[in-house]
């Protein structure tokens, strides 16, 4: 009996540890084109789960919240600006695995050099904030877009 326990309060204190991790993400983009309309960028954010603090969240689970705000400007004048809150799934107690997710977003934008700033920090840690900068380029020429 006492090798169970042992074994529990190990494995435990390893899953605390690994969950130890300064916050990760992965940030990828795609720019797209629309016959009916401007272009756009598509944004798509990935979070790792162990890198995230989870706290109770009022129903009784815990889950984990990413602060995102990003930045667009063009020519240093801001085309589009949003923060909103990224919430993980749910998880029912701290020993349980702490999943990733994702989030995905569209920015309309028309043909241009752009620059989008974008800033992650856990809500539920008292870690820095996490920040990029990733220079885009749209260029679609409108005569092919009306052929397609």
């Amino acid at each position: 009996m006492k090798k169970i326990r042992l074994l529990l309060v190990i494995s435990a204190l390893l899953s605390s540890a690994a969950h130890a991790e300064k916050l990760s993400a992965y940030f990828a983009y795609s720019v797209f084109s629309q016959p009916s309309g401007s272009p756009y960028i598509e944004t798509y954010l990935s979070v790792s789960g162990r890198s995230v603090q989870f706290a109770p969240n009022g129903n009784e689970k815990l889950q984990g919240k990413i602060e995102v705000k990003w930045i667009l400007k063009k020519d240093s004048q801001v085309v589009a600006v949003d923060k909103y809150n990224l919430l993980s799934p749910e998880i029912s107690d701290a020993t349980a695995p702490r999943p990733d997710f994702i989030d995905q977003q569209r920015i309309t934008a028309g043909n241009g050099n752009y620059m989008l700033e974008l800033m992650i920090s856990d809500r539920n840690s008292t870690e820095q904030s996490v920040s990029i900068k990733q220079p885009i380029s749209i260029k679609f020429d409108k005569e092919i877009d009306r052929k397609s």
